[in-house]
């Protein structure tokens, strides 16, 4: 699996919930895999839908954390 540690599996504001407020300061639309498989799988229209909704989940990681960061290499 290419995230072995599951950075990106569940909302953040679950994951991290001392980080919530700060987050939703600055990721307006967040994503993550749960959400894709549960939720959004079954009405993408087609593959680009898609592809967004990953690209939206490093666009996230990036946008939140600072360019240093281990998270920023993995999304990257």
């Amino acid at each position: 699996a290419l995230d072995e540690d599951n950075l990106f599996d569940i909302p953040v504001v679950e994951a991290y919930p001392s980080f919530a407020h700060d987050y939703s300061k600055v990721v307006s639309n967040p994503m993550d895999f749960r959400t894709i498989e549960e939720e959004r799988l079954q009405v993408y229209r087609n593959i680009a839908e898609l592809q967004q909704d990953l690209i939206l989940i490093f666009d996230n990681c990036i946008a939140f954390n600072e360019a240093a960061s281990v998270y920023v290499e993995f999304a990257l």
